[in-house]
């Protein structure tokens, strides 16, 4: 399965996010990002993934999924161009605005905080994002533990039966032999 973004400009900045959320035992998954030209940028098999990649040319990227397993898995992902920060060197002059420079000063450290406060709720969302993704595969692995502890003491219970059975066998066989010979 492929998902496409479109660079429009040399060095553009894409965003790749993706996280195995569910699946059996095996929780890789094999992906692969292609250029424009169907040139391959990244191939590999992992659980999860972050990077930023810098669009080599303009046109439209492919991000593919490929199962190496037969059996379903539910992934997380998020793709997205990231955007660099605009420069503000001319701001719209009011009327009785006199000091142009301090205002544009102003209008820059503005700007400057709030792509801060932009990229720090980006980082907390991808926090949140991983620490998800953990909680589902710690959980898939509380399940399967589970699964083998109770087929475990099954067996155990199983066995325990099958041995005291045979003590009984063999204690009757022992009395029933002691009398065969006295008589």
């Amino acid at each position: 399965m492929c998902f496409y973004v479109s660079a429009s400009k040399h060095n553009e900045k894409i965003g790749f996010y993706f996280a195995v959320q569910s699946g059996d035992e095996d929780f890789d998954m094999h992906f692969q990002v292609a250029g424009p030209d169907f040139t391959e940028i990244i191939s590999a098999s992992q659980q999860q993934a972050d990077m930023v990649i810098a669009a080599k040319q303009p046109g439209e990227h492919s991000f593919c999924f490929t199962n190496p397993t037969s059996s379903d898995k539910t992934i997380d992902f998020d793709l997205a161009l990231e955007k660099e920060s605009e420069t503000y060197d001319e701001i719209p002059t009011f009327k009785g605005s006199d000091d142009k420079e301090k205002a544009l000063e102003l209008v820059k450290a503005l700007h400057e905080n709030v792509d801060m406060m932009k990229e720090t709720l980006l980082g907390l969302g991808r926090n949140q994002a991983h620490f998800h993704t953990r909680t589902n595969r710690n959980f898939a692995t509380v399940l399967s533990t589970e699964r083998r502890i109770f087929w475990f003491s099954v067996s155990e219970s199983f066995l325990i039966m099958c041995v005291a059975l045979a003590q009984v066998f063999f204690v009757q066989m022992l009395f029933n032999k002691g009398q065969k010979t006295r008589v």
